[in-house]
């Protein structure tokens, strides 16, 4: 694997523990009062396919995350399967990084059909 693909990879994994673990943290301050989750706590990821690009919707306890929405273009692709899961909210969306692979879909789609508590963004 060639050292930028190698750098990417560790890039995105980093990114998605850091919003589990910001999921996790604000998730159960809300819930609890606590910054540990409760016992028993049910945890889905869903990788949604949106061709080129990256989507990922992170589900516990009726709250979501949304990491990243596709290219422009597979914005109906993420609302038909935010919709089929009956999501009514999204608690959070974090956009990783600003190429249109990974934020095309949020900009031109997602964000208008859904209400949005928190948005997690480079500057």
């Amino acid at each position: 694997m060639p050292t930028r693909a190698r750098k990417r990879l560790c890039f995105d994994l980093f990114a998605v523990v850091l919003a589990l673990t910001l999921f996790f943290s604000l998730t159960a301050c809300k819930i609890t009062g606590s910054h540990v989750a409760p016992p028993n706590t049910a945890l889905s990821v869903h990788f949604i396919d949106v061709g080129q690009g990256d989507c990922a919707l992170i589900e516990t306890q009726g709250h979501y995350m949304l990491i990243d929405g596709g290219e422009r273009g597979s914005e109906a692709a993420v609302i038909k399967y935010l919709k089929r899961l009956k999501v009514q909210r999204l608690d959070y969306v974090v956009a990783t990084h600003p190429h249109s692979d990974h934020i095309g879909g949020l900009a031109y789609g997602v964000l208008e059909e859904f209400p949005v508590g928190t948005i997690i963004a480079p500057k």
